[in-house]
């Protein structure tokens, strides 16, 4: 019997879908020509710089030279292993996203990667162009100010929604961490403009590193659903006293010669290593997968709420 269906009709100009799925020859050939003349750039910058004086000395060059080299053979291997993962692929039929009506997601990895090397990048142009005033005032009137203007759009964006898949007592917890997070921020621009000599600033990285960290962990606990984003925020906030106490050491801010045990990291990665300890028992007990749908009980509000109540009163007795 005939299929009474109507046949597909394809879009005009479409190529067959065998022909899609195949890696084409001039595509490797633009992957060698671009890592050839990557290549060369970077050898011929690295090579005018030193004829040009060294202005930024023979072990910092030869540092930057490795690493712009680096960079250049990371991404010609991952865009061959790209064109590689392409052509092994099956040539079958696909379903055409468009004609049915579906968006495609982009891969997670991409997504993270772009904002790291973001990250990279800043710090590149702050390390090559950027005094240390140059780059404290990089740090403090762009760097942490943009932070926290992405704190409150995303703060007033769940304050404005009137309704989520998620209930309310994960979102009790999502508000718990992230304005905790916030707070946090702000203490550490505080600890920046207070404490740091912009003529001899040489914590860029320590900062830069915070604020990455920050933007993550932010991120994952606002945005997924993933019940390991708990952990990672309770890691997070163990992490940040550590932090600070290299940035100290970095900056050469001497501690005061009274400076009572509670005023030190020690007590914040001691709370926090007991917190991740309980949230890794729970994870491990519970056992229901990513989905943290149903991870609002009672107990667990208690558990984070309790945690935010100890972490405050050791910052306040820490400024004491």
């Amino acid at each position: 019997m005939a299929d009474p269906s109507p046949p597909r009709r394809e879009r005009p100009g479409a190529a067959p879908a065998a022909g899609r799925g195949g890696t084409r020859w001039y595509e490797y050939l633009l992957a060698a020509v671009l890592v050839a003349l990557l290549a060369a750039a970077v050898v011929a910058a690295a090579w005018w710089s030193r004829g040009a004086g060294d202005w930024r000395g023979e072990t910092a060059g030869s540092v930057f030279l490795v690493a712009m080299l680096a960079v250049a053979a990371g991404a010609a291997i991952a865009f061959l292993v790209y064109l590689v993962v392409r052509a092994s692929r099956s040539a079958g039929p696909r379903r055409d996203p468009e004609e049915d009506g579906e968006g495609r997601e982009s891969p997670a990895g991409v997504r993270l990667l772009g904002l790291v090397l973001l990250a990279v990048l800043f710090l590149v142009l702050a390390w090559v162009h950027a005094p240390p005033p140059l780059a404290h005032a990089l740090v403090a009137s762009l760097l942490y100010p943009a932070a926290f203007a992405l704190a409150l759009v995303l703060l007033f964006d769940k304050a404005s929604r009137a309704w989520a898949v998620k209930g309310g007592g994960v979102s009790f917890r999502e508000w718990l961490h992230c304005d905790a997070f916030t707070i946090l921020l702000v203490l550490g621009y505080l600890n920046l403009v207070s404490n740091a000599d912009p003529t001899a600033y040489s914590s860029l990285f320590w900062d830069a590193l915070h604020v990455a960290l920050f933007v993550f962990a932010f991120w994952l606990v606002d945005r997924k659903f993933t019940r390991l984003r708990w952990l990672v925020g309770l890691a997070y906030l163990t992490l940040l006293p550590v932090l600070l106490w290299i940035w100290r050491l970095s900056e050469g801010v001497a501690a005061p010669e009274d400076l009572s045990w509670w005023s030190t990291p020690w007590p914040f990665i001691a709370l926090g290593l007991v917190a991740c300890a309980v949230e890794i028992i729970v994870l491990a007990a519970t056992g229901r997968g990513e989905d943290d749908i149903d991870d609002g009980t009672a107990g667990h509000i208690v558990k984070d709420a309790l945690f935010f109540v100890v972490y405050g009163g050791l910052l306040i007795a820490a400024a004491r």
